[in-house]
């Protein structure tokens, strides 16, 4: 009988054929779960590589869609202004006198407030 000593135990093997063989099973299994392992990482890096994609895609289109909604903001207030801008000057044309009396008041309290500064 022969005797493998290992990390302070001693193992007896019958044979030495069939240790070999055990030898060359692990070999096989372990080189079988490195290949194992590498295929593993590779899916799980394509996974995060689709995911990342599907993510730049939704902030891709979030963005389009604030930028879109911003835009017809800025539309919507200088079209609000355009209308403010022609109710007054309609104001102004149907009483000119208490246009021009507002006029006056507001010039004189941004005197007021320049002056005290």
């Amino acid at each position: 009988m022969a005797s493998v000593k290992e990390n302070g135990d001693t193992l007896k093997t019958g044979n030495g054929a069939a240790a070999a063989a055990a030898a060359q099973d692990i070999e096989a299994q372990l080189e079988k779960l490195r290949a194992d392992l590498s295929a593993l990482a590779s899916t799980v890096a394509a996974k995060g590589a689709t995911q990342a994609s599907n993510y730049k895609a939704r902030v891709r289109e979030m963005a389009s869609d604030a930028f879109g909604a911003s835009q017809d903001a800025v539309k919507h207030f200088g079209d609000e202004l355009v209308h403010l801008e022609k109710k007054m000057e309609q104001q102004v044309r149907e009483r000119p006198v208490r246009s021009l009396g507002i006029a006056a008041a507001v010039g004189f309290a941004l005197a007021l407030i320049a002056a005290r500064r």
